[in-house]
């Protein structure tokens, strides 16, 4: 996927979000999931709340958070359909 600026931020915004709500959803504090990531807890924060995780740290968060690549690609075509709807 390449980026546009706003792209970006709105789906990094978007997925952050979607991360949480899957965590919270399975009843884990960041602090239990972080440790089971092999990650600290600011580490995985950051992920919640102001950056993307890197592609291996995604997968391993498909598997723990049970979510797919398709989820992902869902939340990226929303984006951009909200910014067409936008112009």
């Amino acid at each position: 996927m390449r980026f546009k600026n706003d792209e970006y931020l709105i789906f990094q915004n978007k997925l952050n979000q979607f991360l949480k709500e899957k965590r919270e959803k399975k009843g884990l504090s960041s602090y239990k999931l972080a440790k089971e990531l092999g990650i600290t807890q600011s580490t995985y924060f950051m992920y919640e709340t102001r950056s993307l995780p890197p592609i291996n740290m995604l997968i391993k968060l498909m598997n723990v958070l049970d979510f797919t690549f398709e989820d992902v690609k869902k939340i990226y075509e929303e984006t951009i359909e909200k910014l067409k709807e936008s112009e």
